[in-house]
């Protein structure tokens, strides 16, 4: 355990209040401050370092397009220095610096560097899989290739608990579209990220953030179709602790379905649900809805907007699940029959999808009822 305190010096901001979680809480467990006298003080404890999310409370229910910026917690003094741009609508960080706290500011030149590793042409994601194509095979790989040099000399020295978050910034990515995208990776390349990761300090392991690099580590290199189960217990809309695969072995097929608040394919999957269910979990088809939300009070409101019946279940957006079950967009469907086995159904519409679950349930024998 160590204390720490975090020091804002704000020239522009008296008044305004500001957001404070960890990286392994709920958004709803925040912690406000108000700038005052151009600055402000939080005095926290942590067993381990932890990334410290700030966020302006003004507007803090917007779904998408808000002001975020993250240090890193640290024994001793952690002193911060920025300047706030918009309007009540939306305030933002400018000119934000680090200027005390020896582990922020050596995360801040590793990114610098970073930075230049990637070069100044922007490295487009594309959704025709033709131009996805080009881009795997003559773009990312040389970008790819001077930043995993510029990590082997980061990690070369003895590490230290930033050096997870280093590591974090390439696993978050591997289940992304873009240059570090575990399907693509050459198996020098995978080596060399699990090498990196050998190197941290086991002592971390506790920790959200470790347990999250580590699940996207050891994914790496599996390029398989076929998604195997893992059980987790979650906690449902109803307060209730849910086991998935106690849901899972009682029906003949049971969807997991990855959504969030702000996804509108998600939302209208709910109401296309919502239309199948009843007839659907006559012949032993049931859904659980995963929610990563980074507040369940939000995930709560749209679930009842959405009117769910089914499982509904809450991850939040840091778990180790998502790299589990390989999740790089939403909404995302897994669906396993009550051996928890993968069953994959896949179509590109949604009337074709849900007429082969259909036939699916039927091939699988006599309806519940």
């Amino acid at each position: 355990m160590f204390k720490y305190t975090l020091k804002g010096i704000v020239a522009n901001g008296d008044g305004l209040s500001l957001a404070l979680y960890y990286s392994d809480q709920n958004l709803d467990d925040r912690t406000i401050v108000k700038i005052q006298n151009g600055g402000f003080t939080f005095h926290g404890s942590c067993d381990y370092m932890k990334e410290l999310y700030i966020r302006f409370e003004k507007n803090i229910d917007n779904l998408s397009g808000y002001s975020r910026k993250l240090v890193h917690t640290e024994p001793g003094v952690i002193t911060i220095r920025f300047d706030v741009a918009g309007d009540p609508s939306y305030y933002r960080f400018s000119n934000f610096e680090v200027l005390t706290g020896p582990d922020n500011i050596f995360r801040r030149q590793f990114f610098t560097e970073y930075k230049k590793a990637l070069g100044e042409r922007p490295l487009w994601i594309f959704p025709e899989s033709s131009q996805m194509d080009y881009m795997r095979k003559y773009v990312y790989p040389g970008p790819r290739s001077r930043v995993l040099k510029l990590y082997e000399k980061y990690f070369a020295e003895e590490t230290s608990a930033i050096h997870l978050y280093l590591l974090k910034s390439i696993t978050d990515q591997t289940q992304g579209p873009g240059e570090f995208n575990g399907e693509y990776l050459k198996g020098e390349e995978i080596e060399l990220i699990r090498n990196l990761f050998s190197k941290l300090d086991p002592n971390l392991a506790p920790g959200l953030d470790y347990k999250r690099v580590k699940a996207a580590v050891e994914e790496l290199g599996k390029v398989s179709q076929v998604i195997n189960f893992i059980d987790y217990t979650l906690p449902s809309i109803d307060g209730k602790e849910i086991q998935l695969s106690k849901v899972v072995q009682v029906n003949k097929l049971t969807l997991l379905t990855f959504w969030h608040t702000a996804c509108g394919p998600c939302r209208a999957f709910h109401k296309e649900v919502s239309a199948q269910y009843s007839e659907l979990k006559k012949r032993g088809f049931e859904v659980i809805s995963l929610n990563v939300d980074d507040s369940k009070s939000l995930w709560k409101k749209s679930s009842t907007e959405d009117a769910i019946a089914w499982p509904n279940l809450y991850i939040g957006g840091g778990s180790e699940l998502l790299a589990r079950y390989h999740i790089k967009r939403f909404p995302s469907k897994r669906l396993y029959d009550n051996t928890l086995s993968f069953v994959g159904i896949e179509a590109k519409n949604s009337i074709g999808w849900w007429n082969a679950v259909s036939k699916k349930c039927s091939s699988l024998g006599v309806d519940k009822t």
